[in-house]
């Protein structure tokens, strides 16, 4: 705000020098990676309640649907965490990948592989590996397996009690008593709760591995950006 022809309402970036553009590049990104990280958290929220449940279900959401639609989201989630790390490094170490191209393999054709922050990405992708893998198969064929969810759907009678009531018509009590209705809300309960668990542990391991990665990147970002964070001291 302090520089010559700033205005307010518009993008005054041109004002920068090149070591205080390059400060607000990295701090754009490390925003996003934050974003994307607290999202997480959201999503554990979000498991945690099913709301509006008589809109849902009249709109052909069940409690299962909606679990499975935020454990899709994670995923997701998981593996753009990963790609913004990847960003960061781009941007930290002024490597000057384009963006759509920012990719493991353009990285370790300018950055030694044994490059501490690429070393924490490495573990990070060995770590989600399976789930980052998920994603992949979720994105390109539209496939995502919850066994939790068939299991109560198919084992437990759930299937046929929607089907029922998307048709109208009661199901006998010989059926009700071989799947009761109060052994597939237990069962719900229960998958929620492991669900909850499983979102807040992998909050807790990007949480310590992003950590780690930004401390990485410190050196590097401070002896860049000296001159400018200097004049802040």
């Amino acid at each position: 705000m302090k520089k010559d022809g700033f205005k307010i309402g518009q993008n005054n970036f041109h004002l920068l020098n090149d070591t205080e553009k390059y400060i607000s590049r990295v701090s754009k990104i490390n925003g996003d990676l934050n974003r994307v990280f607290k999202q997480i958290n959201y999503i554990k929220v979000f498991v945690r309640r099913f709301p509006y449940r008589n809109f849902y279900y009249q709109n052909g959401i069940g409690e299962l649907d909606y679990i499975q639609y935020h454990t899709e989201i994670l995923i997701h989630k998981i593996h753009t965490i990963m790609e913004i790390m990847k960003l960061l490094v781009n941007e930290v170490y002024c490597l000057k990948i384009e963006k759509r191209n920012c990719n493991w393999r353009n990285l370790t054709k300018k950055l030694n592989k044994e490059t501490p922050c690429l070393l924490i990405i490495d573990s990070y992708l060995k770590t989600f590996k399976d789930y980052i893998d998920l994603r992949h198969i979720n994105t390109h064929r539209g496939i995502y397996q919850d066994k939790g969810k068939e299991e109560i759907e198919m084992d437990y009678g759930l299937d046929l009690y929607l089907m029922s009531n998307s048709l109208g018509y009661e199901l006998d009590e010989k059926f009700k008593n071989t799947f009761p209705k109060f052994l597939i809300d237990y069962k719900t309960k229960e998958l929620k709760k492991q669900r909850i668990k499983f979102i807040a542990k992998t909050e807790e391991i990007i949480n310590g591995k992003l950590k780690i990665f930004l401390t990485s990147l410190n050196e590097e970002f401070k002896d860049r950006a000296k001159d400018v964070l200097q004049q802040h001291q």
